[in-house]
């Protein structure tokens, strides 16, 4: 597997290592890459607009599926308000919004 970062630098190992390189350097969930089912780890820039949609739609599914396993009604209000602060789901939303497609 390979992944190129923003700035340029190549990595190149197994999913494994290159996940806990990214550990490592602090950038796991940053916003820049995406851990998706049928691809592995992408660039959130370079998704296509359909790949985003729906990777937008299962984040939120599964936000959504945690709001009603809270018992407590003023709980689940509060963290509504709140919204969703995954920092990945945040920045896939923006690249989509941003796109003319």
């Amino acid at each position: 597997m390979r992944i190129r970062l923003p700035n340029g630098l190549l990595l190149e190992g197994t999913h494994s290592q290159i996940i806990d390189s990214l550990e490592k350097w602090g950038l796991s969930g940053d916003g820049v890459f995406y851990m998706s089912d049928s691809k592995g780890l992408v660039l959130i820039a370079e998704m296509q607009s359909t790949h985003l949609r729906n990777a937008i739609l299962k984040l939120y599914k599964e936000w959504l599926n945690e709001l009603y396993a809270i018992g407590n009604p003023k709980e689940v209000v509060e963290r509504i308000v709140e919204g969703i602060k995954d920092k990945t789901w945040i920045a896939m939303v923006k690249e989509l919004s941003r796109r003319d497609e």
